[in-house]
């Protein structure tokens, strides 16, 4: 067998595989006479059909089916050896190979197309300048967090009389077509928290209650929306679409939080590890962290900005007429000429972008190992579940097998996981001019962008902006707590 590569356009080629019968014949006769023994022919004992019989009967779809396996295997072995980086895989030129007439021939000359990759000149390095947009929080944010803090870190108390931000622990019973509490009726059990109610007048129907009062209301009224109403009675959305009327809610217990106090108790407890430390400190060390939990948005920004500006500085020659005819060749039940036209657009600058990225990793050694893989799944359920699971080797390898027994979950893991190394060695590598912003500055400056821009995200799939629904592999669910 012999294949020869003949370059026919800007980064395509033809490759002919000419099948020389001396190439098969030898394996087919094999698979012939391993028929032959086991054929059963009406005349003939098992064993004891002529050759010549089970050839005529066999021996052209077995010839057919050895050409294509050899050519399928001598292609790979023959792309790998010669190092040729190809787009895609072959496809067959039907125009050039012809109709075959495989009860008439023995020697066949196979034809295929590949596109091939570009050479890039690959720019990354402290050549390339790109903005980084630092989020800063402002003093709103800062009080905000430290009165969640604050509530957090503060003490529960019973109080007699119930007011707008207070819980109120209860039973709530329907009426009866009278306005009537059945006497039957148990009741469910909930809380209600009136500063969660929108309307002002119905929220104050739920302050200045006590404990063993209770209070008649439309349903609806207090709480129109389903999602409310299925955390009420603690029931799924869909059953909530039929709950209304009028109900009693009976208060058992009112509870309200006392924030702790602005002192160094309270500061050791948020910041254990931190010694003397006054109000200007600890809200300074608020502030820090605030401004930590917004760089997961300012890189999400930067790396759609370091990904276009690499596809600008880089000019990448993709065979599109190759790509074209490969996408309907290998969707031919899906896709039309149009469709492919419509998304040939789109299609290209993925492709472009996913070239460009394979070739920083090869030339930046970036790679993700299946271990990897599995130690970002651990981490994540240890940070969620803590010491339960750390202390379960066995219960945590079953959650990681569930997680990535999924293809599409376990591939977009071991996607975020590049995207972090490229990410690090962007900021590293790159240029980059630091611009503090406010965070509603930021937030306007990226609607604008979104509002007044056809451009498209090359990074859509690449920038870490992904929830994985992991929780659906681990037997937990939250709970609404108060």
């Amino acid at each position: 067998m012999n294949i020869t590569k003949e370059l026919t356009a800007d980064n395509t080629a033809l490759l002919r595989v000419e099948v020389r019968e001396e190439d098969y014949l030898e394996k087919v006769n094999k698979k012939l006479k391993e028929y032959q023994r086991k054929a059963q022919v009406p005349g003939f004992r098992p064993g004891k059909v002529p050759f010549g019989m089970v050839k005529k009967m066999f021996g052209t779809s077995l010839m057919a089916d050895e050409v294509n396996k050899l050519v399928s295997e001598n292609l790979a072995t023959y792309l790998t050896e010669n190092k040729i980086r190809m787009i895609g895989q072959p496809i067959p030129n039907s125009e050039k190979t012809g109709n075959i007439d495989w009860n008439a021939e023995s020697n066949f000359d196979l034809f295929f197309d590949i596109g091939l990759s570009p050479e890039i000149d690959l720019v990354f390095s402290e050549q390339v300048k790109l903005d980084y947009y630092k989020i800063t929080a402002d003093e709103e944010h800062v009080d905000a967090e430290l009165k969640r803090l604050a509530e957090q870190h503060g003490s529960m108390t019973e109080p007699e009389v119930s007011e707008e931000n207070d819980w109120l622990d209860g039973v709530i019973i329907e009426l009866d077509e009278e306005g009537n509490r059945p006497e039957s009726a148990a009741g469910i059990e909930t809380y209600i928290n009136p500063a969660s109610i929108a309307e002002e007048q119905q929220r104050q129907m739920f302050t200045g209650l006590r404990v063993n009062d209770t209070i008649d209301f439309e349903l609806r009224s207090v709480f129109p929306s389903n999602k409310e109403i299925a955390r009420l009675f603690g029931i799924n959305e869909k059953d909530a679409e039929k709950k209304e009327g009028n109900y009693c809610f009976e208060v058992k217990k009112i509870s309200r939080m006392i924030p702790a106090e602005m002192n160094g108790e309270f500061f050791s407890k948020v910041y254990p590890d931190v010694e003397e430390m006054d109000e200007a400190k600890f809200r300074n060390l608020i502030k820090e962290d605030i401004e930590k939990s917004f760089t997961g948005e300012s890189d999400k920004k930067f790396l759609q900005d370091a990904v276009e500006k690499l596809m600008e500085i880089h000019e990448i020659n993709l065979p599109e007429a190759f790509l074209k005819k490969y996408m309907l060749e290998t969707n031919r039940d899906n896709l039309t000429p149009e469709d492919v036209e419509k998304d040939f657009g789109d299609v290209m600058k993925s492709l472009k972008w996913d070239m460009l990225k394979q070739e920083i990793a090869l030339k930046h050694h970036i790679t993700v190992s299946k271990e990897d893989v599995r130690g970002y799944v651990k981490a994540y359920f240890q940070s969620r579940y803590g010491q339960q699971l750390k202390e379960d080797d066995d219960r945590m390898n079953e959650v990681i097998s569930k997680v990535l027994s999924k293809e599409e979950d376990a591939e977009q893991i071991e996607s975020d996981i590049f995207n972090g190394h490229l990410l690090q060695l962007m900021k590293q590598t790159f240029t980059l001019n630091t611009i503090e912003v406010k965070l509603e500055e930021f937030i306007a400056m990226m609607s604008d962008k979104h509002d007044h821009s056809q451009h498209h995200d090359h990074a859509s799939d690449d920038n870490g902006d992904h929830e994985h629904n992991h929780e659906e592999h681990e037997d937990s669910k939250e709970n609404d707590e108060h």
